[in-house]
């Protein structure tokens, strides 16, 4: 599982990379950044962000499975064009690591 951070404008987002064996295939999450614990003050991660619930989700399957990208969006929940743009371009580049055998 992969977690990267981005702004886009005053908004921190998650976006999620999850490998799922058992459908073979990539799950892919975007979704607000949440503050990590305060516990974890003072470690490497104090300044780290987790992902909340997910706005957007892509499933993604191996190629060998012959089923296209899925997304589904949750309802009233909106995404600027700019956050759904980043997001949409970090899936295609992993997808196309993946196929390259770059990323596992």
């Amino acid at each position: 599982m992969t977690i990267e951070a981005f702004e886009d404008g005053d908004e921190t987002l998650c976006i999620q990379a999850t490998r799922l064996d058992s459908d073979e295939a990539w799950v892919y999450q975007l979704s607000e950044a949440r503050p990590v614990p305060d516990s974890w003050a003072g470690t490497p991660s104090a300044d780290a962000v987790l992902p909340g619930d997910a706005l957007v989700t892509v499933m993604a399957y191996d190629p060998e499975v012959e089923k296209p990208p899925c997304v589904y969006v949750e309802r009233e929940l909106e995404v600027t064009l700019s956050s759904m743009r980043v997001f949409l371009d970090r899936v295609a580049q992993h997808l196309d690591e993946v196929v390259s055998g770059k990323e596992g």
